[in-house]
C-alpha cells in the first residue's frame, strides 16, 4: 500500500513515506482513505509520490477499479517511461486479476477493500471481480500500457499520410552512431567558406564551453530537436527572443556594475564601514577597503574587493572581532542586541553581493546560446540528412510529429475523433520526467473537450523532488 499526498479534481495526493503521511487536498487521512480517494474511478487525481512508495500499486489498484465500473480493458491508457515499467505493470495487473479470479472469497473482499472498495459494494462487485482476468484475457483489444513513444508510434499509424513519416522509413534507436557519423560529415561542412558564420558560432563555443562542452551541447541540441521546433513554430529566432527578454536588462550589462546604482544599498554598505572603523585595527582595516571600493566607482574589480572584505572565497560571511568600543557603537546603532543585528545586516548584503555575480553570467549565458542556437540548427540539419540517406527516424522525430498531429487544425480534429472513441480513462506514471512536448500532446488532445463532460479521466503520479522538469 501507498504512502503519499493528493489532489482530486486535479485534486492532488502528495506521499512522504518516510513519514508515512498520507494528505488529501492537502488534509491528513489515514492511508485507507488516501487510497479510497486516489482509486475513485469516479475522479481525475494527480498523486505526489516519492521512489519506493508504491506507485506501482496504486495505479494497479486504480485500473481494477476503473475495470470494475464496467470499463473495457481498450478503454484504458496507461504511459509509463520505459517498456520494463511498461512490462511490470501489465504483469502485476494480471496477477492481481488472477488472484481474484482463484482465491477463496474472504481473501478476494481483502484484496478490494485494500483498494478502496466500500464494503457495501462488495456483494455486486465480487462476481465481476471474479471475471475480470477472462474478461481481459478474451478482450479483442489488448490494455494499452504503453511507453510515450510506443503510444505516438501508435498514434501515427491512426494517420499514416499526415504523420510527416515518409513511406519506407524505419523507427532506430541507434541515435548514437547517428550522431558520430553527423558530427564527422558536419565538421568537413565547415571548411565550405558558405558556411562561414557557422563556424565563427562555433569557435565562440568552443571558446565560451570549451571543445568537450561543446559536443555535448550539440548532442543534447540534437536530443532535444522536437522542442527546438516547437519553440520556433515558424518564428525565426523566436527561442532567442525569449530568452533574451528572459535575462532582461542583466542581458546588456553586468550586473555587478548595477550595484553603485541602488543608492539603498550603497548607503547600507557604507553603514556598516562606519561601524567597523569604530572596532579593533583589522576592522578598521576592512572598514577602510570597503570605502575605497565604494568611491572608486563601477568597476569589476572594485566589485571584487568589495565581495573580498564581505566573504570568503567560499561564500561564508566574514568573521568581525567585537571590541566593547564596537559592542558600544552596534548597540546604539540598531538597539539591543546590535551585535547579532550587525552580523544579520553583514551577511544579507553579502549575500546581496552575490545575487549580482549569479546576475552578471546573463551576458555570457546568453552569447553561449546564440551560439549554440546557431550551430545547433545547422548540425540539426546535416543530422536530418543524414537519417534521411538511411531512411530511418527516431524517438524524437515520433514525438515531433505526434505533436504536430494533435496541434495542427488539419489533422487534430480526425485524430482527436479516433482517440476519443477508444480511450475513456488515462494513467501516466513517472510524470516528473515528462517532457513539455508530451505532456503538450496530452494536454493537446484533452483541451479539445473544452467543458465537455465527456473528457476522459485522468489519473497522474509523479514525484516532483526527482523532476527534470517543472512538476506540473
Amino acid at each position: 500500500m501507498p504512502q503519499g499526498s493528493m489532489a482530486m479534481n486535479a485534486p492532488s495526493i502528495s506521499m512522504r513515506s518516510a513519514l508515512r503521511a498520507y494528505e488529501v487536498d492537502g488534509e491528513t487521512v489515514d492511508a485507507q482513505r488516501f487510497t479510497e480517494a486516489a482509486c475513485d474511478p469516479r475522479r481525475s487525481v494527480v498523486v505526489e509520490a516519492c521512489a519506493g512508495s508504491g506507485k506501482t500499486w496504486l495505479l494497479v489498484a486504480r485500473m481494477l477499479r476503473l475495470l470494475l465500473t464496467g470499463t473495457a480493458p481498450s478503454e484504458l491508457l496507461a504511459i509509463t517511461f520505459t517498456r520494463k515499467a511498461a512490462q511490470e505493470m501489465r504483469e502485476r495487473l494480471m496477477e492481481l486479476l488472477r488472484e481474484l479470479a482463484l482465491k477463496p472469497d474472504a481473501e478476494v473482499r481483502a484484496l478490494l477493500l485494500e483498494r478502496g472498495v466500500a464494503e457495501t459494494d462488495l456483494p455486486s462487485l465480487l462476481p465481476l471481480a471474479r471475471g475480470l482476468y477472462e474478461r481481459v484475457l478474451s478482450s479483442p483489444h489488448s490494455l494499452a500500457i504503453d511507453t510515450f513513444h510506443s503510444w505516438f508510434a501508435r498514434l501515427l499509424q491512426i494517420a499514416p499520410l499526415a504523420s510527416g513519416v515518409p513511406h519506407g522509413y524505419t523507427l532506430t534507436e541507434a541515435s548514437g552512431e547517428l550522431q558520430r557519423e553527423t558530427y564527422s560529415r558536419f565538421m568537413q561542412d565547415l571548411n565550405d567558406a558558405v558556411h562561414k558564420d557557422t563556424r565563427n558560432a562555433l569557435e565562440k563555443l568552443y571558446q565560451l564551453a570549451g571543445d568537450w562542452n561543446a559536443r555535448k551541447l550539440l548532442d543534447a541540441f540534437v536530443s532535444k530537436r522536437a522542442e527546438w521546433w516547437a519553440a520556433n513554430q515558424g518564428e525565426d529566432g523566436a527561442p532567442l527572443a525569449w530568452l533574451r527578454a528572459l535575462c532582461g536588462a542583466d542581458a546588456e550589462i553586468d550586473a555587478r556594475l548595477t550595484l553603485w546604482d541602488d543608492a539603498r544599498l550603497v548607503v547600507r554598505i557604507q553603514a556598516i564601514a562606519s561601524l567597523l572603523g569604530q572596532g579593533t585595527a583589522t576592522n578598521q582595516k576592512r572598514a577602510n577597503a570597503i570605502e575605497i571600493a565604494l568611491s572608486a566607482g563601477a568597476a569589476i574589480e572594485h566589485f571584487d574587493a568589495l565581495c573580498h572584505q564581505l566573504f570568503d572565497g567560499n561564500g561564508e560571511a566574514r568573521k568581525n572581532l567585537k571590541t566593547k568600543d564596537l559592542t558600544k557603537a552596534l548597540d546604539h546603532h540598531f538597539g539591543i542586541d546590535g551585535g547579532a543585528v550587525f552580523d544579520d545586516e553583514f551577511g544579507l548584503i553579502g549575500d546581496m553581493l552575490k545575487q549580482l555575480q549569479r546576475r552578471s553570467v546573463e551576458p555570457l549565458v546568453l552569447d553561449l546560446n546564440h551560439a549554440l542556437f546557431k550551430v545547433g540548427a545547422a548540425y540539426l540539419e546535416r543530422y536530418q540528412a543524414v537519417k534521411a540517406e538511411r531512411r530511418v527516424f527516431d524517438f524524437a522525430d515520433l514525438e515531433w510529429q505526434a505533436y504536430r498531429l494533435l496541434t495542427n487544425d488539419q489533422h487534430a480534429a480526425y485524430l482527436h475523433s479516433r482517440l476519443d472513441a477508444r480511450y475513456k480513462h488515462i494513467l501516466l506514471d513517472e510524470f516528473q520526467d515528462t517532457n513539455p512536448l508530451q505532456w503538450s500532446v496530452v494536454r493537446a488532445w484533452l483541451d479539445a473537450y473544452g467543458d465537455d463532460g465527456g473528457q476522459p479521466s485522468v489519473f497522474i503520479v509523479g514525484d516532483p523532488k526527482q523532476s527534470i522538469y517543472r512538476f506540473r
